[in-house]
């Protein structure tokens, strides 16, 4: 992992997104220059090709990413059958990763696959958690960013999940029209929770 973090520094124009989505925080104003240039210090790119993946259910996974470009999908298997738990698209949704893995000793809950080529700015969460010691403001930076994209996914999939399959499918096509470019009617239908069939007639008509 060290020597891919080495051969992969931020790009500028990718590090200046990361940057300008913490400002955005609500405790921007509590970090200094120097807590920002610790954190990026230890941030390096990650570049996933279609198919590759983020994590794999079942096996380690200590890392948060923010997505720069790109679009994954997370999922689990019962049985050969994929369940698709959750969609990462930008803007909306940037922050990659299996929250439920640090509640697990570091084991990833679900795979974590890319649809396209997707770049991310990876984050060792035990990198991390070494700079709380002299960067304390930072523990905010890592909270909050998975925080605030768990709420906005959680809020905007109680909201699609109150309807029935087609009021839910609409509502999905109204909230993200970018993500039927780049993710196949299978995965939207699993993720929520409807036959890609009924997806397909209802986004052709659209």
């Amino acid at each position: 992992m060290k020597n891919q973090e080495l051969h992969n520094k931020l790009f500028p124009k990718e590090k200046a997104l990361l940057l300008s989505e913490i400002r955005n925080l609500d405790f921007s104003e509590d970090l200094n220059r120097k807590d920002t240039e610790a954190f990026t210090a230890c941030c390096y790119r990650m570049v996933l090709m279609k198919s590759e993946t983020f994590c794999i259910e079942g096996e380690q996974c200590d890392i948060v990413a923010f997505l720069v470009s790109g679009h994954l999908y997370s999922s689990y298997k019962v049985k050969d059958i994929e369940y698709v738990t959750r969609l990462f698209l930008p803007p909306q949704f940037r922050i990659v990763s299996d929250f439920v893995s640090s509640l697990r000793g570091g084991v990833a809950s679900c795979t974590i696959k890319s649809v396209d080529k997707s770049i991310l700015i990876c984050m060792s969460i035990h990198d991390l958690d070494a700079l709380y010691f002299t960067h304390p403001h930072l523990i905010k930076i890592e909270r909050m960013l998975i925080v605030k994209n768990d709420i906005a996914n959680s809020q905007a999939m109680e909201f699609i999940r109150r309807h029935n399959n087609t009021e839910r499918i609409r509502a999905f096509l109204k909230l993200y029209p970018e993500a039927f470019k780049y993710f196949t009617k299978t995965v939207i239908g699993s993720f929520l929770g409807v036959d890609r069939r009924e997806v397909s007639k209802i986004y052709v008509s659209s």
